[in-house]
């Protein structure tokens, strides 16, 4: 949903390179049941646009990764890849703004990613592919401005009071800003001089609302 889309973040788009390879009658991995067809092909499409223009309206500067899974079912990878590459270039790329966020494997040339996620007992590990990407994502991650923003110690205690903020042994998943503001105080926080406490708040949820640590609007019908 496109309420979970904040500024800073890397973000990822998956999708079924099988849905793109038009080979007729392939049965593409997952639940209900599904063969490649035309219309298969057409929405994969759709939606990889849609979600990379999502992405660019409400994280404008972020890093993005498009990831084709199910490399262990392609039948032919050397042939198959260029030929998923080129659609997505040529049919999705060329007609979005998002197209300059885009992180590309550069080790292979590509504009997308390409992992097996695959397990068994006979294959218990992740695939060679998966840790290369979750590497190459958490260089991109550190690489970014706001990771190495320092924030007061009291930031950190709030979000870990938030979290763990129960009412009769349930953990809460939503808090009022009354609530938040009481834990707030708790912590220390407004305890500088010629800041409000609402003040200092609303800078901190502002970050992690951006950070997608917690959602917060500043609209008073929510």
């Amino acid at each position: 949903h496109t309420m979970f889309l904040t500024p800073e973040g890397v973000y990822t788009v998956v999708f079924n390179p099988q849905e793109l390879l038009l080979k007729p009658g392939l049965p593409l991995a997952g639940v209900p049941e599904r063969v490649t067809t035309e219309k298969t092909k057409a929405e994969c499409l759709w939606y990889l646009q849609e979600w990379l223009n999502s992405i660019y309206v409400f994280a404008p500067e972020a890093p993005v990764y498009i990831i084709g899974t199910c490399l262990d079912l392609m039948d032919d990878p050397e042939q198959d890849i260029p030929t998923v590459c080129d659609l997505i270039e040529t049919e999705v790329l060329m007609h979005t703004p998002c197209a300059d966020q885009i992180v590309e494997d550069d080790e292979n040339d590509r504009c997308c990613f390409f992992v097996s996620n695959y397990k068994d007992d006979d294959h218990p590990k992740e695939h060679d592919s998966v840790t290369r990407l979750r590497q190459h994502m958490g260089t991109t991650a550190v690489g970014q401005d706001h990771v190495h923003e320092r924030v007061p110690a009291t930031w950190l205690r709030i979000l870990d009071r938030s979290v763990e903020a129960t009412v009769g042994g349930q953990r809460r998943t939503r808090l009022s800003r009354s609530e938040f503001r009481a834990l707030a105080k708790e912590v220390g926080i407004g305890s500088l001089p010629d800041v409000s406490v609402d003040a200092e708040l609303d800078v901190l949820l502002t970050k992690f609302h951006d950070l997608g640590l917690v959602l917060w609007y500043d609209v008073p019908q929510l």
